[in-house]
């Protein structure tokens, strides 16, 4: 699914990354076909939870360092980009509809699949370190088809793999060492939250 995903956004319309199906197939893929997989694959074996049940005792505290350092430095810092100004944004409530689905599809969907179903997974085979970056690189790769403009495409799809990569990295190490999905969900929200671009422009006025 980590593959059929990009490549089917590829091949498809321009327009589908903003139609209900963009959602619906996320759905579709990331949880739906994954969880129909385990129920197969297991068979009439002891029954398993697709994620660990560690999640459901999650420690907090000790994440949170990192999360604020990375908050730091990827929306307050010198290095990190510019907010979207308040007039680039749509109207209240298409962006408040657009929130709420990408926090459901990006920030829950994409962190319960890339790194509690498939790095886990990978995790058991080859060991914390290369089920990170084989997660990373792929969740970088599903970005490419709906991030990629109209500058320089080389250019475009090495700061993609970069940005989306490096984060891939962060929210796959917290998943690895604290096993907090709650945590790399709430961090993801906060990365993709419009809102969190019109604070931050408010308050650097």
């Amino acid at each position: 699914m980590a593959v059929v995903f990009p490549v089917m956004i590829a091949v498809l319309p321009a327009g589908f990354s903003r139609d209900v199906g963009y959602a619906l197939s996320k759905v579709a893929l990331f949880l739906v076909v994954p969880l129909m997989a385990f129920r197969i694959l297991r068979g009439t074996g002891p029954s398993s939870p697709a994620i660990p049940l560690r999640v459901m005792r999650p420690r907090w505290l000790a994440p949170i360092p990192a999360v604020v350092a990375w908050f730091c430095l990827s929306r307050i810092s010198p290095l990190a980009p510019p907010p979207v100004p308040a007039e680039a944004l749509p109207d209240p409530v298409t962006l408040a509809v657009a929130s709420l689905v990408t926090l459901l599809t990006a920030g829950v969907l994409e962190e319960v699949f890339y790194r509690g179903f498939l790095q886990t997974r990978i995790e058991s085979l080859l060991g914390r370190w290369p089920a990170i970056m084989v997660s990373s690189s792929l969740f970088a790769m599903m970005h490419l088809p709906t991030h990629l403009g109209s500058g320089p495409v080389l250019t475009e799809v090495a700061m993609i793999l970069a940005f989306q990569g490096s984060f891939g990295v962060f929210c796959g190490y917290l998943w690895s060492r604290y096993r907090n999905i709650w945590i790399t969900i709430g961090v993801h929200i906060i990365v993709n939250l419009a809102y969190i671009d019109l604070l931050l422009g408010w308050l650097g006025r």
